[in-house]
């Protein structure tokens, strides 16, 4: 008891007065025996209340708080705690309490000190939504983020999983990071990189390859800086993302002008290589007409002619690389393209692979497109080499003709399987050979089973170009080499006389076949004089022009046709074909060019009076194009 009850009872005012409730007693086993008034503030009940209802606080405590107070009955002499629940107010709200406890020295009372801390309560939980709010946020977002405060412990958002493929986990683990995913050759960049970061405080940019677990390759790139507080501790912010589309995309659209550029010399080269063919073989072939079959002259002569033509079939390749060409069909002996692939099927397959090759004495001739075979065999080879382990590897060619397609029709895959005889090109390893699981899915784009190499797209290749010339891939196994074995089989087609058209031609003369007066436009004078003698020889008139303009003046209504250069010093041959168009008698057109049809801009298979002739021609070519032209122009008068 107070030996002053004055100073008692101004203590106790002054304590009634606080927004706090002060009490003791053996308090919660019992009532308290001491409350100051402040209680009425807290949970809306008055002190006489509270003190005379000794089991108010257990009524108003909510049953799911009260396992947090239990301890307070251990409490040891001394000894203080605090805890947190929530009181039913008199208003029926829950309001929540924070109640520092304590236990007397003696052990028989406890004494407390409650606070109302709903805004507290409140704060800290909007908060933890806040913080969870930019989490979802920052895990929604596709590019890392990524920290590094000073006490050094790493936070990374929910996008390192699907960029690197491995989990967040992993980013704190300094032996299963990101770093050992890092290409070896960006190895350095990267340390060059972490070394500037940690030196200053510019911004730090880096574009490097991450090899996934699961063989995919991805370009990522990063940026990061270093922030440094006043008490010196630094923190790391930074962002990584996925740039790997981007970067093909920048690829594709570099490889792309890159081709264009090339195309553009590589097109003034075959214009005037293609003249070149055009004398070299025209000239050739006039003369071996005029020497007897047989003699070494005419040898000597057919000689020129096919050189001419394996001239030709190398400018449509440069072409084609280029990307200035369309492509086309022609004959082809497959057993001679093998041999003159030869050389480039070496150097396609890896160190150390014996090429092998069964090929048949007399010619086996497929119509195909050169470029495509070509590309064909190269993917073929280059799979083969690459199933070879090590040296001594052995990968066999053959091509020869076969009575009908293999029975088992439901492992042939491409254009539609056919009654009768093929061609077959056979490609044979001495590998392991091809595992179920690869053999379902190896002519899918982009399936490889080279993680790191591979993109994928050589077999799926080979069998578009098979399925493109309707014929059918076969895969198996190789009998002899005990590796994989691949069948591509084209449909055995007879192929047309290569005299077709000189007799067509002779006999329309025969018959008595209009003779044309026939302009030729063309700015190389080798091209004009060989036309003429073959136009010539065949009786036609021929006036000739060296560019458009000269055409222009020497066009008069008694040229009944035009053999015009589509490139020409002053114009295309093209623009001045529909100048033409709007005359009312105007010539037939013969539009001749290095370049495919596809690379005209005109539909020319749908013009009247208008057909192409590809450089370099032959002079029957030449003839049998001008007669058909002739023909049709006879019957549209």
């Amino acid at each position: 008891m107070d030996a002053n009850p004055a100073l008692s009872s101004t203590r106790h005012r002054v304590l009634d007065a606080l927004p706090v409730a002060i009490w003791s007693g053996p308090f919660p086993r019992g009532a308290a025996s001491e409350i100051t008034a402040g209680i009425e503030l807290l949970v809306g009940y008055s002190r006489e209340e509270w003190l005379g209802r000794p089991d108010l606080w257990g009524t108003l405590i909510v049953e799911e708080d009260r396992p947090t107070t239990a301890a307070v009955e251990d409490l040891a002499a001394g000894a203080s705690m605090t805890v947190e629940y929530r009181l039913r107010h008199r208003s029926g709200e829950l309001v929540w309490i924070r109640d520092l406890t304590g236990r007397s020295a003696d052990g028989e009372r406890l004494r407390g000190v409650m606070v109302r801390i709903d805004r507290e309560i409140e704060a800290t939980q909007r908060a933890e939504r806040l913080q969870w709010t930019l989490q979802r946020v920052s895990d929604s977002v596709s590019e890392v983020q990524f920290t590094l405060p000073p006490d050094g412990e790493l936070f990374v958002t929910r996008a390192y999983d699907s960029l690197t493929g491995r989990s967040r986990a992993h980013a704190l683990d300094p032996d299963l990071g990101a770093r050992d995913l890092v290409h070896e050759d960006d190895l350095p960049r990267l340390d060059a990189a972490i070394e500037k970061l940690l030196s200053g405080t510019n911004p730090v940019e880096l574009t490097l390859r991450l090899i996934r677990d699961d063989g995919t390759l991805r370009w990522v790139f990063a940026r990061a800086q270093r922030e440094v507080e006043d008490d010196g501790r630094s923190w790391i912010h930074g962002i990584a993302r996925d740039v790997t589309e981007q970067r093909l995309r920048d690829e594709a659209q570099r490889e792309a002008q890159r081709l264009k550029s090339l195309g553009t010399v590589t097109g003034n080269i075959a214009h005037d290589f293609n003249n070149m063919l055009v004398a070299v073989l025209g000239n050739a072939s006039l003369a071996l007409d005029r020497v007897d079959p047989g003699s070494d002259l005419g040898e000597m002569l057919a000689d020129v002619v096919a050189g001419a033509e394996r001239g030709a079939a190398l400018c449509r390749q440069i072409l084609t690389f280029a990307g200035r060409s369309g492509r086309g069909s022609s004959w082809l002996d497959l057993g001679q393209a093998v041999r003159e692939l030869v050389p480039l099927l070496r150097a396609s397959a890896l160190p150390g692979t014996n090429l092998e090759l069964r090929l048949p004495d007399e010619p086996i001739r497929a119509r195909v497109d050169p470029i495509q075979l070509d590309q064909l065999l190269q993917n073929l080879i280059v799979n083969a080499s690459e199933a070879c382990v090590g040296a001594g590897g052995r990968v066999r060619i053959s091509v020869e003709r076969i009575q009908a397609l293999p029975e088992r029709t439901g492992g042939l895959r491409g254009a539609d399987p056919w009654a009768g005889p093929a061609i077959r090109m056979r490609v044979e390893d001495s590998g392991p050979g091809i595992v179920p699981e690869v053999a379902q899915r190896m002519l899918e784009p982009f399936f490889s089973t080279k993680a790191r190499a591979g993109r994928g797209l050589g077999l799926s290749t080979v069998f578009g170009i098979l399925r493109a010339h309707g014929g059918v891939l076969a895969v198996g196994s190789s009998e002899d080499l005990g590796g994989a074995c691949f069948d591509a089989m084209l449909p055995l087609e007879k192929e047309p006389s290569r005299d077709t058209e000189q007799t067509f031609c002779q006999q329309n003369l025969e018959l008595g076949a209009p003779l044309q007066v026939v302009l030729v436009v063309d700015d190389e004078e080798e091209v004009r004089r060989t036309a003429r003698r073959a136009l010539e020889s065949a009786g036609h008139l021929v006036l000739e022009a060296a560019d458009l303009a000269s055409a222009r003046r020497t066009l008069s209504p008694a040229v009944t046709l035009v053999l015009l250069d589509q490139n020409l010093p002053d114009g295309d041959g093209a623009s001045w074909f529909l100048e033409l168009e709007a005359q009312p008698r105007r010539p037939a057109v013969l539009l001749s060019s290095g370049a495919q049809v596809t690379e005209i801009p005109l539909s020319v298979g749908s013009l009247e009076r208008l057909e192409f002739l590809g450089k370099p021609y032959h002079p029957r070519a030449l003839l049998g194009a001008v007669d058909r032209l002739a023909r049709s122009q006879q019957d549209l008068q």
